[in-house]
């Protein structure tokens, strides 16, 4: 019988003292490292730039700061494309193993979308961008469409998931081949060019 594949976030020492960090009691800032160390993995140096504690928009409108970003350049500029918002355990996840079915995720996703419509009334409307809400060790992915006018952060959706929306939360630690599998795939279809829709 084959071996599962180890996805190559989980390969390395340090990314494995990461993850056995994100525990209970963990801090925002921890969540934030491990979310940027996952990344440098996906999206490499040539094509793209990885910001912590960044600015959506200019500092001079407002002072509220990105957890992390991925950004590239289209059209001649730079732009943020993949939005990363960390938040620590929920209370209710002590003592609860499937707390992250259950959670109400919209509490939060509200803030992502409005970094994300900051971001894009700055630097305007040249691509699909994406987001990643990473609350504890779970994570839920979403897009904005650039097409249609569309300012809504919906659940991502991709060829491998049938074209059906990813609604359910991932488990940085036993999720890794599903998520590996779609930071691929976003990382592709920027490169590419294909996040023109």
């Amino acid at each position: 019988m084959a071996q599962p594949t180890v996805p190559k976030y989980m390969a390395d020492a340090p990314m494995r003292a990461y993850l056995a960090e994100v525990t209970g009691d963990v801090y925002e800032e921890r969540i934030d490292q491990t979310w940027l160390n996952i990344l440098r993995y996906y999206f490499p140096r040539k094509d793209f730039g990885l910001e912590r504690e960044s600015y959506p928009d200019d500092p001079k409108v407002s002072k509220k700061k990105l957890n992390v970003c991925v950004t590239n350049v289209r059209q001649g500029r730079l732009q943020k494309v993949f939005f990363i918002e960390s938040k620590r355990f929920p209370h209710k996840a002590e003592n609860n193993a499937d707390w992250a079915q259950s959670y109400r995720w919209s509490v939060h996703t509200g803030q992502l979308e409005d970094y994300i419509l900051r971001a894009r009334r700055s630097s305007g409307y040249r691509q699909t961008v994406y987001g990643l809400l990473a609350i504890g060790d779970h994570a839920r992915f979403y897009q904005m469409r650039m097409t249609g006018g569309s300012e809504k952060l919906t659940p991502y959706t991709d060829g491998g998931l049938g074209g059906q929306p990813l609604t359910t939360p991932l488990n940085i630690n036993t999720d890794g081949p599903e998520i590996e599998r779609i930071l691929d795939a976003i990382s592709a279809t920027i490169r590419d060019g294909d996040n023109d829709f």
